[in-house]
């Protein structure tokens, strides 16, 4: 397991237009449908990322790769089922995180207002457990447990088709529950949570067990 960690920073508006015909035509034309520059930015770092994990780990070269889409639009690597990976964003960070298994990755910011977010994403367990904390605590709480879920959600393919506020870790097991009202589904997943800084939490969720190397400070 590999996580490639972006800061889009250091992507100039002058890098950004020397960077752009690095990525396919498709992934051009969706770049250009962003409104805001950051948007634009994140996304073309993320392809890149993608792009260099690929060369990396395959020895193909850009002419040589292309995409599928499976289950709700997840991209898969056309010719290599094995070969399996994923892309999160939240503000100057891009997470590409890549496996021998279906993985998920999220990254985000500190949640500022976690409050607002308590029945959208915790089960009723998870919301006992934030009352009973101090407010200093809250947002953090709040951020790991919302990194999670979504590093779940992003594995599995399903996406937002699954509610955050049914699904339920148990770390020292190993599992995920799904709470639904015909009863619980259980299954195993591995998580681990990279430190990216003070102001991020992130999540990668896989279904089999890897050591996870880190590769930070990538020059484009």
């Amino acid at each position: 397991m590999k996580l490639y960690i972006a800061d889009i920073r250091q992507v100039s508006k002058s890098k950004y237009e020397e960077l752009l015909p690095d990525v396919s035509r498709e992934r051009y034309e969706r770049l250009l449908q962003y409104h805001q520059e950051p948007d634009r930015v994140r996304g073309l770092v993320g392809e890149l990322l993608i792009l260099r994990a690929v060369k990396e780990e395959l020895g193909l070269e850009k002419n040589q790769i292309s995409f599928d889409s499976v289950e709700r639009g997840k991209p898969v690597l056309h010719g290599y089922p094995e070969f399996h990976f994923n892309v999160s964003h939240s503000k100057d960070l891009v997470l590409c995180a890549i496996g021998s298994s279906p993985v998920g990755v999220d990254v985000q910011s500190l949640i500022i207002k976690p409050d607002r977010l308590i029945s959208k994403c915790l089960t009723e367990k998870e919301q006992a457990a934030m009352h009973n904390l101090p407010d200093g605590k809250k947002s953090e709480y709040m951020t790991t447990l919302w990194c999670r879920k979504e590093s779940y959600m992003k594995m599995t393919g399903k996406g937002l088709a699954l509610p955050m506020n049914l699904i339920e870790f148990d770390l020292l097991s190993n599992t995920v529950a799904l709470l639904y009202d015909a009863g619980m589904i259980q299954e195993v997943c591995y998580l681990t949570e990279p430190q990216i800084s003070d102001e991020y939490k992130a999540s990668i969720c896989m279904r089999t067990k890897e050591d996870l190397v880190v590769i930070r400070d990538i020059n484009f």
